[in-house]
Formats: C-alpha cells, sequence, structure tokens
C-alpha cells in the first residue's frame, strides 16, 4: 500500500470515528432533552388534573354530590394518578438526594402516594380530606414546576451544542471518549424514555376509560362529541344521541353486588360495541349511564334500530359468575336526540346534544316506553321545563302549594267519614293546576319533599280546624310518594307536623300507592310503612287491583282500608266481569276485616251498586269534586245543616 493511499485510509478512519463518537453524544442528550421534555408535559397534566379536582371540591361542599359530579371527580383523580405514576416511574433511577426524586418518590407526602390517595378518596369523597390532600400534592406540583422546566431548558441547549459540534467535527479524541464514555449511558436513557413513552400511553388511555367496561368515560365522551359535532358540521350533515340506561340498576347492585353490577355493565357494553358501527362513539358517563353518537342523515333512524335491538338482546338471560345469582334479565329504556351541528357551535351543539338525550330518556321513563325519539320541537319542551322548574321552586317559596279536599262517604248513610288531600298550584298566571302538569317534573327534581310536607301541614291545619268547630270528626288522607317514603326521617317530620296540628296519628291516613312497593328501593319504603302503622296512622293502599301484586302486598304490614282502582268502577253497570271483580275485591276486605273504598264513582246506579256489594266508603265525582279548603268547610256545614233539618 502506498503512502499516500494509507494516509487517506488513516484520515477517513479518524473522521468515521469522530462522527460516530459525535453521533452518539447528540443521541444521547438529544433523549435526555426528549425526556426531561415529556417529563415537563406529564407534570403540568397532572397539575391540571389536581386543580380541576380541587374545583369539583368546591363544588361538593355548597351542593349535593350528583352522580355527574362524583364521575368527574373520579376522572380528574384518575388522570392525576396515570400521569404521576408515568413521572414516578421515570424517576426511579435517579439519586435519592435528587430534588424531583424527593418530590415524587416520599413515601407519606410525594406527589405520587398523595395521588394515590386522591384516587381512593374520590370513591367514597370526604371534602375535607380530598382538600388537605389536594393543596399538599398542588404545592409538590407547583414545587416541581421551575424544576423540570429548567431541566427541560438546559437538556434542550447541550443537546442543540452537540448537533452543531457533530455537524462542525469534533477532535477525535473527544469523539472516541463519547463512543466509550457515553454509549451504556445512552442505552440507559434511550430505555428510560421508551419506558416513559409507554407510561404516557397508557395514562392517557386510563384518563380517557372506563375502567369497568373500556368504553369511552364521560370526559372523552364530551371530546369525542364535540369533535363528531365539527365533522358533521363540515359535512353539512347531522348528529344524533342515544342514551340508554338499565331499569332498576341501583336496586340490583344492592341486591347482588358489584360484581354482578359489573358484569352486567360490560354486558351492555358488549352489546352496544356489537350493534354501533366503527365510526360511532361509545361511552359510559358514570353508574348506568350509556351513550352512542353517530353522524349522517339516517343517524337518528339508525340509532332506533340500534336501541331496539339492544334492548331485546338485554332481555335475553344472561348467566351470572356468580352461581348463587342464577339469570339475570335486564330491563332497558332509551332516549333519542338529534341535532344539525354549526361550525363555528360545535362544542355548544355537543353539549346541548347530550342533555337532550337525557330529556328523551326521562320523558321514556315518564311515559313507561321503552324509547323516547325527542322531537323537533325538543329543545323548546327542555326550556319549558326549565322555567316550569324555576316556577315550582318560586311556588314553594311562595306557599302556592295548596290541598284540595275530595269528601269520603259511608256507603250506607252517606256520612263524610273522611278526605283525601290532593296537591293543587295556583300558579299566579295559568290558574290553578292539577298534579298531572307538574308532579312527574316535581319527583325528578326532588322537589315533590318539600311540595308535599307544605301540603300535608296545610292539609292538617284545616282537618284541625273543621275538628274544632265541631263540623268533622273523621280522618284526613295524605298522598305520599315513594321519594318521601324513602326518607328515614319521614315518619318523625309526619308525626311532629300531627302533633303541631293539635291532631293525633288516628286523625290521619297515608295514602300509599301500590307501584311504590315494587320501586327500585322498596325495602326502606316498607319499613316506613311499617312504622307508620306502628304509630298508629292508618295505611290506605291506593290503586289495588292494578296489577302490582295486590294480594301479597296485603301481608307485608297492616293495612286498613284498600281502594279500588277506578278502572273497575267506571261502567259498572254496564260490564258483568268488573262487577265480579268488583265484589271480589270487596269479599277480600271484608274477609281480612280492612275497608273497602271505591273510588271514581260519577254515577247514581254505581254507588248503587257498590252499596249492595257491601262496600265501605265512596269517592268520586258522583259524590263530590276536589275543592280548596274553604269550600270544602261550607260543604261539610251544608251536611250538617241538611241532617239537622231532617
Amino acid at each position: 500500500m502506498s503512502r499516500l493511499t494509507a494516509t487517506l485510509v488513516a484520515t477517513m478512519l479518524v473522521v468515521a470515528v469522530s462522527l460516530s463518537g459525535g453521533l452518539f453524544l447528540v443521541r444521547h442528550l438529544g433523549a435526555k432533552a426528549f425526556e426531561a421534555r415529556i417529563c415537563a408535559e406529564q407534570m403540568e397534566a397532572a397539575l391540571g388534573a389536581a386543580q380541576a379536582m380541587r374545583a369539583d371540591v368546591e363544588e361538593m361542599k355548597s351542593a349535593d354530590a350528583g352522580e355527574a359530579l362524583r364521575a368527574r371527580l373520579d376522572a380528574h383523580a384518575r388522570e392525576a394518578a396515570a400521569r404521576l405514576g408515568a413521572l414516578s416511574a421515570a424517576m426511579a433511577d435517579r439519586d435519592p438526594s435528587d430534588p424531583l426524586a424527593r418530590i415524587y418518590l416520599a413515601r407519606e407526602d410525594g406527589a405520587a402516594a398523595l395521588a394515590r390517595r386522591l384516587l381512593d378518596g374520590a370513591q367514597a369523597p370526604a371534602p375535607d380530606a380530598l382538600e388537605r390532600d389536594l393543596d399538599a400534592l398542588i404545592a409538590r406540583l407547583e414545587q416541581a414546576r421551575p424544576i423540570h422546566r429548567q431541566e427541560a431548558e438546559r437538556s434542550r441547549f447541550a443537546a442543540r451544542v452537540a448537533w452543531h459540534g457533530a455537524a462542525l467535527g469534533v477532535p477525535a479524541i473527544l469523539a472516541l471518549l463519547a463512543v466509550f464514555a457515553v454509549g451504556p449511558a445512552l442505552s440507559r436513557i434511550e430505555t428510560r424514555a421508551r419506558r416513559l413513552e409507554e407510561e404516557t400511553a397508557r395514562s392517557m388511555r386510563l384518563a380517557n376509560l372506563d375502567p369497568v367496561t373500556g368504553l369511552a368515560n364521560r370526559r372523552r365522551l364530551l371530546k369525542s362529541a364535540r369533535d363528531l359535532a365539527t365533522r358533521a358540521a363540515a359535512a353539512r350533515t347531522g348528529v344524533a344521541a342515544l342514551r340508554i340506561d338499565i331499569d332498576r340498576f341501583r336496586s340490583l347492585n344492592q341486591a347482588w353486588g358489584h360484581a354482578v353490577a359489573d358484569q352486567v355493565l360490560r354486558h351492555v357494553a358488549r352489546i352496544l360495541r356489537a350493534e354501533a358501527r366503527a365510526d360511532d362513539v361509545l361511552a359510559r358517563a358514570g353508574a348506568d349511564e350509556f351513550y352512542v353518537i353517530a353522524m349522517g342523515e339516517d343517524a337518528v333512524e339508525r340509532l332506533n334500530q340500534l336501541a331496539e335491538r339492544a334492548i331485546a338482546r338485554l332481555a335475553e338471560p344472561m348467566v351470572a359468575a356468580d352461581r348463587s345469582v342464577g339469570e339475570i334479565r335486564v330491563a332497558a329504556r332509551a332516549g333519542i336526540a338529534a341535532a344539525l351541528p354549526k361550525a363555528d357551535q360545535s362544542e355548544r351543539t355537543a353539549e346541548q346534544l347530550l342533555v337532550s338525550a337525557d330529556a328523551a330518556l326521562a320523558a321514556a321513563k315518564t311515559a313507561r316506553t321503552r324509547i323516547e325519539i325527542l322531537s323537533d320541537g325538543g329543545r323548546e319542551q327542555i326550556e319549558r321545563r326549565r322555567r316550569m322548574l324555576s316556577e315550582l321552586r318560586e311556588a314553594i317559596a311562595q306557599s302556592q302549594i295548596e290541598p284540595w279536599f275530595q269528601p269520603q262517604i259511608c256507603a250506607r248513610t252517606g256520612r263524610t267519614l273522611g278526605f283525601e288531600s290532593l296537591m293543587r298550584w295556583r300558579h299566579p298566571e295559568q290558574g290553578v293546576l292539577a298534579p298531572g302538569a307538574f308532579l312527574a317534573l316535581a319527583e325528578e327534581s326532588g322537589l315533590i319533599d318539600q311540595m308535599g310536607e307544605l301540603c300535608a301541614r296545610r292539609a292538617l291545619a284545616a282537618c284541625a280546624a273543621w275538628r274544632a268547630e265541631g263540623l268533622f270528626s273523621g280522618r284526613v288522607a295524605l298522598n305520599v310518594s315513594a321519594r318521601e317514603l324513602r326518607d328515614a326521617q319521614f315518619v318523625d317530620k309526619l308525626a311532629w307536623d300531627v302533633e303541631g296540628a293539635g291532631l293525633r296519628p288516628e286523625d290521619v291516613a297515608v295514602e300509599i300507592l301500590e307501584s311504590a312497593l315494587i320501586d327500585d328501593d322498596s325495602d326502606p319504603i316498607i319499613r316506613n310503612v311499617a312504622a307508620l302503622a306502628a304509630v298508629g296512622f292508618s295505611i290506605e293502599l291506593d290503586d289495588f287491583g292494578t296489577g302490582h301484586a295486590s294480594i301479597s302486598n296485603l301481608q307485608k304490614f297492616r293495612v286498613d282500608r284498600i281502594k279500588i282502582d277506578r278502572g273497575f268502577i267506571s261502567g259498572l253497570d254496564r260490564s258483568a266481569r268488573k262487577r265480579k271483580l268488583a265484589a271480589a275485591m270487596i269479599g277480600l276486605a271484608r274477609s281480612l276485616e280492612i275497608e273497602a273504598l271505591a273510588e271514581g264513582v260519577e254515577t247514581a246506579e254505581e254507588r248503587r251498586i257498590l252499596t249492595e256489594m257491601g262496600c265501605d266508603l265512596l269517592q268520586g265525582f258522583g259524590i263530590a269534586r276536589p275543592m280548596p279548603a274553604h269550600m270544602a268547610r261550607a260543604w261539610l256545614l251544608g251536611r250538617r245543616l241538611a241532617v239537622a233539618a231532617s
């Protein structure tokens, strides 16, 4: 080999080694810069989630923690925990004295330990404890913020210098040192960087997925709904949302436990995945709230068909993992709403769409139908509901809720033995409204408790006044909702109101709908009814015979009176079958030594037939229509004068 050739080969070798060493150095510092940047981004996201939790806790302290708020709090806690878990993994190889390692990895008050406590605390929120841990976590993360920024800046600067050095050429000896000194460290850093990327991806999945079903959670649902609305606006087409809920899910959870309830939720998710298209948005927003959002001109019809198929499949028997439970059949209801989004209003459209789907589901529950589709006037309907809700709150504040009274008379003598108290709303613009106009909304919103209490107190006061005048010695019957009967304090509160009016429990009847006894959560209702009977209140079973296990209900507690539903009374004189059914119910009451009251009596012939059958009491338009307290007093006075005249 000539001297020139040897010189060229040696020079090329030195250059190659120099470039190789320079590139090793660039890769090393570049990996460090990437790791520092990802760590800083994770810290900012964790801090944002913690601050969002702080806002949730503030809201929780000023209002009842509803299902949506709890779900939001849980989602924020999961995101904070997932991101801080990724950060902790990235800090694991650092020296324990490193400032960031101390912030994240301290056993008791490190950021990762605090995040785990917050995740546990979000399952059963105690606002004060959460507040303390959140303040500590936010302080830790704000302490870490400048250190992360400093590390990211320093690493980025070093990587930039190394790159320019490699481009300009570095001395061979430095390149060789870089190859041997930096190589092993580079391998460790790249491994750590890959781990951090994987943890970041995992944390993002956890922050956006429901852990039970694997569907999108509420947070992801809102973002996906906005994205779909944006796409629909660009394509000039519509979007539709389906919300589907499981009937009596809370009762199922209480009866069979969380494991079986979770199995049911996963079963619902599998069915929805099988029925939906690949580009549809599927989510579980909390409890038994499932959503499907679709785009296209046929979205409403497609979601309607999807709901029908899903509800039919859910009704088929499912074998529970717990063999003691056996087969489970799930009933469900659905609400569907649609929207035509505009390009600049996708966020508002998405939120309104979900609210409209919720309203459609509420309408399905009220109407006891399987599926309800919100019509074109759905938004106006929602706005009317909101206005009525505001007016109902004002009605309570202004005492516009009042009792009207319908007499209950002895079938044989015609003597007034009682009154049923019926709720009315004296609306300042629309006049007197019957319960059909507002009761469903009052029960759904929870205002029925206050309304029932206000109406009962006024009814008791009127009854006490009539007794003081010697006009009346019978009982006043109060209609009580299932929601009121679930209240553990209801019996004590009613007894207190009765005593405050100067009456005894024996002067008051509590009227209970049979349907309340098969409610999702009937156990506390049955306990309260038994307690009312034990105190001395008379118990009336309303709408008796309408298909809700009527006879079995008579075994659960003492019943003093059954009210035969008007459906068996109307047209009694024209239907032999109705006469036989009515006679059977009156005979059953007599054999059990309880009173039978026929409601909905409208004609003299119906009154005659029922009296001959041995019915104890009669009520209906054929006796008297419901009337306000002052007219009921006048009616009593007129009856007394008629008796005196005879």
